[in-house]
């Protein structure tokens, strides 16, 4: 069973529509390709910057927090299987960062949702089993899939509604283009966050097993 499959069933927030052109889409291909030239992939010269100021801005973000973190790539998208629970997922980057090994996620979306927390735990969990490795923590990236823009539009359609229904207007945060968090400054929320996807990759196979309209039955 596969990672991602888990993770969407959980409630992935943002439909995957228009990749190709969103800006988060473009960061995130230009830093894979970064990556893979570092770490000297056959076929893979340093990228051209784009042209998109917007994506301008977020590859230099990245590269910003890089060189902040003294950050050392180890691989790429490598696949990861865990035996003892049977489920498979590909890591986006394995890494030395402050020279601790972590494991980074680069998302495409307009938030960090919670659902990332699982995710990045179960690709953790499963190649410390395969490798013996241990793991200080996990850094989930979020480049955002809209501008400026678009960002500042949806914030005041969102305060809009609320105000109808009778609710206050909230403070629109800060547009980020970049935005990169520790996910385990908190002790524990390792364990915690892959009990919780252990509890989903149950019920999404028992929901596999037992709904009519998945099996017929």
């Amino acid at each position: 069973i596969g990672v991602d499959h888990i993770y969407e069933a959980c409630g992935l927030h943002e439909v995957r529509k228009q990749q190709a052109a969103d800006i988060g889409t473009q960061i995130h291909d230009w830093s894979e390709r970064y990556i893979k030239h570092k770490l000297n992939v056959k076929g893979y010269d340093f990228p051209e910057m784009p042209d998109s100021n917007a994506v301008q801005i977020g590859v230099a973000a990245f590269m910003d927090w890089e060189r902040e973190h003294k950050v050392k790539f180890v691989s790429s998208e490598r696949v990861v299987y865990s035996k003892k629970h049977d489920y498979i997922g590909k890591m986006d980057i394995e890494a030395k960062i402050d020279g601790d090994l972590c494991l980074i996620d680069l998302k495409s979306s307009n938030g960090l949702y919670n659902t990332v927390n699982m995710q990045t735990a179960a690709y953790v969990r499963a190649d410390e089993e395969e490798s013996g490795r241990e793991y200080t923590g996990r850094w989930a990236i979020r480049l955002s899939k809209e501008s400026e823009e678009e960002y500042m539009a949806r914030m005041k359609l969102k305060n809009e509604k609320s105000m109808r229904k009778g609710k206050e207007a909230r403070e629109i945060p800060p547009y980020q283009v970049f935005e990169a968090k520790y996910l385990d400054a908190e002790e524990g929320s390792m364990d915690r966050d892959y009990k919780g996807f252990l509890h989903a990759k149950a019920l999404f196979e028992w929901n596999k097993a037992t709904d009519y309209f998945l099996n017929g039955k």
